[in-house]
């Protein structure tokens, strides 16, 4: 790293005398695509689409949460996808032009995983009780195992 970044202070100060092993955890998802955009509003999409599997040609838009927003599940692709990620995400937030084709987003929804159990007609989780500590958009995240996310409220 210090051949790398010999202009940096912060290379010369890792300490690697100790020659420890270090392990971490990645966030990722089960198509190993990244989340971008709005938070999904679990419950509604629950009831909303909760006869998609017999009714496909009539699915609307999932319901979101308007001004809250997640970049999440970058998995062990973060350093390259997180620039073309963060543009989508801010292209969103301030409502320019996404500079990425209908498709590939919809790929990147973080709706996408629900929508895709239940259009199988596969059961999903219920949503964690109302009495809980958590915000909702956080117990949706967490029941689909997304633990570790960037979740963030449109400036006013």
């Amino acid at each position: 790293m210090i051949d790398c970044f010999p202009q940096v202070q912060w290379a010369k100060e890792v300490d690697v005398s100790g020659k420890e092993a270090r392990c971490g955890v990645r966030c990722a998802t089960r198509d190993h695509l990244p989340m971008v955009g709005n938070v999904p509003d679990y419950d509604a999409t629950l009831v909303e689409y909760a006869s998609l599997a017999e009714k496909k040609d009539e699915a609307v838009s999932a319901p979101v949460y308007d001004d809250l927003f997640m970049f999440a599940a970058l998995g062990s692709r973060g350093l390259c996808s997180a620039p073309l990620c963060a543009e989508i995400l801010a292209a969103q937030m301030s409502e320019e032009p996404i500079p990425m084709d209908a498709s590939t987003l919809a790929a990147l929804n973080p709706n996408r995983l629900w929508v895709r159990k239940l259009l199988k007609g596969k059961a999903v989780l219920p949503s964690v009780p109302q009495n809980s500590a958590h915000k909702p958009c956080v117990n949706a995240l967490t029941s689909i195992g997304i633990g570790s996310s960037l979740i963030l409220p449109k400036a006013g």
